[in-house]
């Protein structure tokens, strides 16, 4: 089989891809709880080709990186939304609803942090 591999230009073993990856999520600052989802990804699983797919997209996310909220004026919102899309109204009360409650919630987070 390696003979075949190395034949055909695909010199990469599977172990060593298997360590590049686990390098790669170190690197990335991934939780416990995602962790324990590489460790289970064996080469020689049916579905190997997917999970290492899903893995190294786990792999790419910014885990130790948040973005700044930003102040929302929440009757400014509502203008515009108005302003910009005639009709919908349930679809424009359900995002002013949905921010209303996620400013609550950065809010509250803040608080508890100081």
């Amino acid at each position: 089989m390696r003979v075949i591999k190395e034949e055909l230009g695909d010199n990469e073993d599977d172990e060593d891809d298997l360590i590049a990856l686990k390098r790669n999520m170190q690197k990335a600052g991934m939780p416990p709880n995602v962790w324990k989802h590489a460790h289970r990804v064996e080469p020689q699983q049916p579905g190997y080709n997917s999970s290492r797919v899903y893995l190294d997209l786990l792999a790419d996310l910014p885990w130790k990186k948040a973005s700044e909220e930003i102040e929302m004026d929440l009757r400014a919102t509502q203008k515009r939304l108005d302003s910009d899309h005639y009709g919908l109204v349930k679809v424009k009360q359900r995002i002013i609803e949905y921010l209303a409650v996620r400013k609550t919630w950065v809010s509250s987070i803040e608080a508890a942090q100081q």
